[in-house]
């Protein structure tokens, strides 16, 4: 049974190194980012209809500012960031990084986040007032594609604006990012499964694991109590190295007692020696009656 238990320890780390080192390191990253990065800060709402979007038309950045943007896109399921997929059907986690390496100070900062899908029709767009201090931190988004009878895969594309001044629409930085949309694939679906059922044999294994060291410990305390159990009982006798045992020839029983019913009298039948801390004797030929006396309080020790 033991072995059995080693067993299937040995194959549930395997399993769980199988299954993590199949996988990208960028996933690793990914999903604890995920775990531990601060929820969104707003939602991207689409258009109930696709509006027509002219990309040609964008304006030249200003060289008066130097502000460097960055986009990351990411699953927003756990699941999901293990394959690095973006899956139609779920959530997607959109990171704006915005740095200001520049002398001149954005006044008015509004950041514009649009969306198209793979025919370049604006699906969803995102406008905010930011103050200055929020140039250098990161604006966090979450966006759920819309819900469509026919699904839109194939690559979609998020531009990022930062103009200065809502009037004059001065833009002062511009990033765009393509991402690939797609169902869920049938791979995705066996790594989850297997995750899933990797991870309960590991709970089990534990909980297994678990019962069995709380009974080792549980023994371990009774064996230490007991110990000390029959420290207590001599320990007014080891204080006195006068004290001795006696046991009658051919017999195996040690007494202390002089009050014992079975004490050693006559002199030819009896060996005797000194009782003291470092003296050793088995609690198996330790005379029951000299311990129940101790233990009352009422031994009479006797004394070489």
């Amino acid at each position: 049974m033991e072995k059995k238990r080693d067993y299937m320890v040995i194959i549930t780390v395997l399993s769980l190194l199988l299954v993590f080192t199949g996988l990208r390191l960028n996933h690793v990253i990914s999903w604890s980012q995920s775990v531990f990065a601060p929820k969104a800060l707003d939602e991207i709402v689409n258009y109930d209809v696709p509006q027509s979007y002219d990309w040609y038309e964008i304006k030249e950045v200003s060289d008066v500012y130097y502000i460097e943007s960055d986009i990351s896109i990411k699953p927003l399921n756990i699941l999901d960031t293990l394959s690095g997929e973006i899956v139609y059907d779920s959530n997607i986690r959109i990171i704006v990084k915005l740095r200001n390496h520049g002398k001149k100070e954005v006044e008015n900062p509004i950041l514009e986040i649009i969306i198209l899908d793979p025919f370049l029709r604006m699906r969803a767009n995102w406008t905010r007032n930011l103050i200055e201090k929020e140039l250098d931190k990161k604006t966090i988004l979450k966006y759920g594609f819309p819900d469509l009878d026919s699904k839109i895969m194939g690559f979609w594309r998020l531009d990022s604006f930062l103009y200065d001044d809502m009037e004059e629409k001065i833009l002062i930085s511009y990033s765009s990012q393509d991402f690939s949309v797609q169902k869920r694939s049938y791979e995705t679906v066996m790594l989850i499964i297997v995750t899933i059922l990797v991870l309960i044999v590991a709970i089990v294994t534990v909980l297994n694991e678990s019962k069995k060291l709380r009974d080792q410990i549980l023994s371990m305390i009774a064996r230490v109590r007991a110990k000390a159990e029959q420290n207590r009982n001599h320990v007014g006798l080891e204080k006195s190295p006068l004290t001795s045992y006696r046991q009658e020839i051919n017999r195996k029983i040690w007494h202390w007692c002089t009050n014992c019913s079975n004490w050693p009298k006559d002199p030819a039948s009896y060996t005797e020696r000194a009782r003291g801390p470092r003296v050793k004797i088995s609690a198996k030929i330790l005379c029951k009656e000299c311990l129940a006396i101790e233990k009352a309080g009422t031994c009479i020790p006797h004394r070489m």
